[in-house]
């Protein structure tokens, strides 16, 4: 029998950077979003592409960005990518209290402990079952050199370690490739041209407004600026069989202070 495609709309943020109230009104965006979505029938995803902390505001800083991430699960966010503003200012020991708050460990498939171990408190990739559709979401932050240099924390290029990633994903059973990025569209580009297999890129890191969403390569690319002002809305239709995406549509929604907290 012909199986009916997925519909899946993916909401994102990234660099919200401690912007407390507008994460509050993405909160309700979201919501209402979501229950419109799941009445029509629908899948929904919510995904941040890292750096919702900020070292330098207040509610941020006093808590080292935990508040953000309990913001974020408040939010209903489904995972999340690690930024770099808390690492490189707390050092990446960090990580493991943001997983906590936010309840769930953050996506770093590229940064590791000097002993070669996986930061406690991320994962490299989760994957998601949407009406019996495995979606892969695997996370990249910036590859600092500061890392290494001043925490003996090796981080790699992203395009190194994908092809492998990709493959444990689709071993485990995954159909669909996210990959939720902070490293800027610049590596973003250079991820989608030189990695075959990625469906969907959602970036951050250097607060770009990418809409409607770019496609290189076969793979879509969105991100949605900065500080919260935008909330990008994705709308997609994936072939079940294959994984890829049929048709899409993305818009970025602003996030004005007309939306309740």
């Amino acid at each position: 029998p012909m199986t009916r495609p997925l519909h899946l709309t993916i909401l994102h943020s990234n660099d919200v950077h401690g912007r407390v109230h507008q994460l509050s009104r993405i909160a309700t965006r979201v919501r209402q979003i979501r229950q419109e979505v799941q009445e029509s029938g629908s899948q929904c995803l919510y995904l941040d592409a890292g750096d919702s902390e900020d070292t330098t505001l207040v509610e941020s800083a006093l808590s080292r960005g935990t508040t953000m991430n309990v913001l974020l699960r408040a939010a209903g966010c489904d995972q999340a990518a690690l930024g770099n503003a808390i690492p490189v200012r707390y050092g990446p020991q960090a990580v493991e209290s943001l997983a906590q708050a936010l309840g769930k460990p953050l996506l770093c498939a590229n940064l590791f402990t000097p002993q070669g171990d996986l930061l406690p408190g991320t994962t490299p990739y989760q994957l998601v079952d949407l009406d019996g559709h495995a979606i892969a979401i695997i996370g990249f932050t910036a590859p600092m050199s500061f890392y290494t240099r001043f925490f003996k924390y090796p981080a790699y290029d992203p395009i190194a370690l994908m092809p492998e990633l990709i493959a444990r994903a689709r071993a485990d059973g995954a159909k669909t490739v996210i990959a939720l990025t902070h490293i800027g569209s610049k590596h973003d580009i250079q991820l989608a041209q030189d990695v075959p297999g990625i469906h969907l890129i959602v970036g951050g890191h250097d607060h770009q407004r990418i809409s409607p969403p770019m496609v290189i390569n076969n793979t879509l690319i969105v991100q949605s600026g900065e500080y919260g002002e935008m909330l990008g809305r994705l709308d997609l239709v994936i072939d079940r069989a294959s994984g890829r995406i049929d048709e899409y549509s993305g818009v970025l929604l602003p996030i004005g202070e007309e939306i309740a907290e």
